[in-house]
């Protein structure tokens, strides 16, 4: 009697590790279905990240490219306004010269006498009265000149 039971329990447990078997290996593909669907979605995660960081380097890198050609302009005007005042200068200066040269062509006043002129207007500037003044003082040898 023994040996019957035996035998069905024998069975009993040979089908139930063949069934189990089944199952594991049902379940072993959909497990690594699950897996490799994990490793997708972090993968996708990854490149989300490259994407953004990309995203956010072109618009930092277009956001500077508008401050350089706001730079630029600026620089562009500064350099017009800057040649400008230069010609300005240019022009004001040669006026003076011309204008010294003028009042030194009319007669230079002699060395000995105190003399004064007046003129009206410098290089395009009204101006009260401008005094030119001159003494001769004697240098004597071996005296230090004092100013």
């Amino acid at each position: 009697m023994h040996k019957p039971y035996r035998l069905a329990l024998i069975a009993l447990l040979l089908s139930g590790t063949i069934c189990f078997q089944a199952i594991a290996e049902e379940t072993t593909p959909d497990i690594e279905r699950r897996v490799a669907d994990l490793e997708r979605l972090l993968q996708n995660q990854g490149l989300l990240d490259l994407w953004q960081q990309l995203h956010t380097l072109q618009s930092e890198l277009a956001k500077l490219r508008g401050q350089l050609e706001v730079s630029n302009h600026e620089i562009k005007q500064l350099r017009e306004k800057q040649r400008k005042l230069y010609n300005d200068l240019d022009s004001r200066l040669q006026t003076l010269s011309k204008q010294a040269n003028e009042i030194k062509s009319q007669g230079e006043p002699s060395l000995g006498e105190n003399s004064s002129n007046q003129v009206s207007s410098i290089a395009g500037t009204e101006v009260e009265s401008l005094t030119i003044e001159s003494v001769k003082q004697p240098v004597r040898t071996g005296e230090a000149i004092e100013s």
